[in-house]
């Protein structure tokens, strides 16, 4: 009787210490309490993303294949991209301060990332003239097929970071180059005297072409791809880069790594369309641009200075891709010609 009241005891003991295991340390002995399981309705929703996840990208495979009529695919760039609202007031952000290397407006010594970054929101009509000797640029991305609802206003020099489609990979060629073209048209009525562009990575119709016919269906602007250009009339140099990162089907112009050359040694403004840490690793290594023009991430949208750079994303749609955000003013002081030495030093 001893032996089998022994040995139901040792039972006893053993199956409390499995079930002590199987749950872990005594919450009473002070022992960290073990995470929650996460609850079966979170554990459903985030199954049924992933599947959602999933069939868009199957679809979207599909699609890319077969092609969207055109007509359908008017349809839904109506629906899906809005218009700016008639009752709506045409706003800029102005960069208050005249961008420029080692010195403020009154001549004193000055380092710019001393100074405070000032964004003024304004109607445009309000917008203050250029102080004598700068160059104003006005910058715009990720129009979305959206560049008439845009009012651009006066300025020296146009930027355009990028996505002038919308998904234009889903449908057909002759549809994004309808819109290329009437873009083309578009830019050409802007009050700005030169004009600079970068693919972005709905751009898939336009990167479909030869580089010397994208330059051709873009002729109203300077188009670039890791690739510089001196304006003639701002005397500016410029380099632009159409490179972006992304998880969707619109890759146009994406890669795993950057390609950034070495033309962009010295380039006083950048233009890319996005601003990723890659390609402000490569750049800045090379250059200490007054400006860097970028967009892609509608809902960053905003200026930020960096050193002597000042960052500026200028997504026009925000994350609904509606056309409502602000273009920026920007006014710099080039180094010119007969300054450039002293000014890069």
């Amino acid at each position: 009787v001893l032996g089998r009241r022994a040995m139901a005891a040792a039972a006893s003991t053993e199956a409390a210490t499995v079930v002590a295991s199987s749950v872990g340390p005594s919450l009473e002995e002070g022992a960290p309490r073990p995470a929650a399981e996460p609850s079966q309705p979170a554990a459903r929703r985030k199954e049924k993303r992933g599947c959602f996840q999933q069939l868009k990208r199957c679809l979207s495979r599909i699609v890319s294949i077969v092609k969207v009529p055109e007509c359908i695919w008017d349809a839904f760039v109506e629906r899906r991209c809005g218009r700016f609202p008639l009752d709506a007031p045409r706003l800029v952000d102005f960069v208050v301060g005249v961008q420029s290397k080692g010195a403020q407006e009154d001549g004193t010594a000055s380092s710019p990332s001393a100074s405070p970054l000032e964004v003024r929101r304004i109607p445009l009509e309000e917008l203050p003239p250029k102080a004598p000797g700068t160059v104003r640029f006005v910058v715009v991305s990720d129009t979305h097929e959206r560049h008439r609802e845009v009012v651009v206003p006066p300025g020296d020099v146009l930027l355009h970071c990028g996505d002038i489609l919308m998904s234009s990979s889903l449908t057909w060629q002759g549809r994004g180059l309808r819109v290329l073209a009437d873009f083309n048209d578009w830019l050409s009525t802007v009050p700005c005297r030169e004009r600079v562009v970068v693919g972005g990575n709905h751009d898939w119709a336009l990167e479909q072409l030869p580089i010397a016919q994208q330059k051709q269906m873009l002729s109203a602007a300077t188009l670039l791809h890791d690739e510089c250009v001196s304006l003639p009339m701002s005397g500016v140099k410029v380099y632009g880069n159409a490179h972006s990162t992304g998880h969707s089907h619109n890759r146009a112009w994406q890669t795993n790594e950057a390609k950034v050359s070495s033309c962009c040694a010295d380039a006083e403004v950048v233009v890319t369309h996005h601003s990723t840490w890659s390609l402000q690793e490569a750049v800045l290594a090379q250059a200490k641009p007054l400006l860097w023009a970028s967009g892609h991430a509608h809902e960053a949208h905003g200026a930020v200075r960096r050193g002597s750079t000042l960052f500026v994303n200028a997504a026009i749609s925000n994350a609904k891709y509606n056309p409502v955000q602000a273009p920026f003013v920007v006014d710099i002081r080039p180094c010119f010609p007969a300054e450039a030495v002293a000014c890069r030093s």
